[in-house]
């Protein structure tokens, strides 16, 4: 059964689904934090009340995947990602090359940062949160080669022991 709602998009491309009548509420946060609002047609989508949408985006838990058909985008304040990953084979792919990107150069003693990881790879069409995890994986990985990090400002670490 297609129902119409309201689909909230962050720009970390989470989707959360709610009902037309939370539209008023929704409007200083679409501008604060660049999400989109978007009259959709749903496929049985798990709506959520107002309370519950705020705790769904705050612990970043995401509504099921439901089929859906645009209506009309009421607020858009950023453009949907187009994330490539189609295949299982090429997400792997994508995830070897960042994860060798990374060891690469913080083997060679340079600083790192996320921000230079996503412009790196900006193309691949993926969260800031997808980068913090393969740089969260490798740091362990070399850790457990004792290898120490230091901090070299906001974001930006670098080995020492190089």
């Amino acid at each position: 059964m297609m129902t119409t709602c309201l689909l909230i998009s962050t720009k970390d491309n989470e989707k959360y689904f709610t009902q037309i009548k939370n539209y008023a509420q929704l409007i200083e946060f679409a501008k604060t934090f660049k999400a989109n609002i978007i009259k959709v047609k749903a496929e049985s989508p798990s709506l959520l009340p107002i309370k519950k949408l705020a705790e769904h985006i705050t612990t970043g838990t995401v509504s099921k995947s439901t089929k859906y058909e645009i209506i009309e985008t009421l607020i858009e304040n950023h453009k949907e990602k187009r994330i490539i990953l189609s295949t299982k084979p090429k997400r792997q792919e994508m995830s070897k090359n960042i994860k060798k990107y990374i060891k690469t150069k913080l083997l060679a003693g340079n600083v790192l940062s996320l921000t230079e990881i996503s412009t790196e790879f900006e193309n691949y069409g993926l969260t800031k949160s997808c980068f913090s995890n393969h740089f969260s994986n490798v740091s362990k990985q070399l850790e457990k080669n004792n290898r120490i990090f230091a901090k070299k400002g906001a974001g930006k670490y670098v080995l020492v022991d190089f």
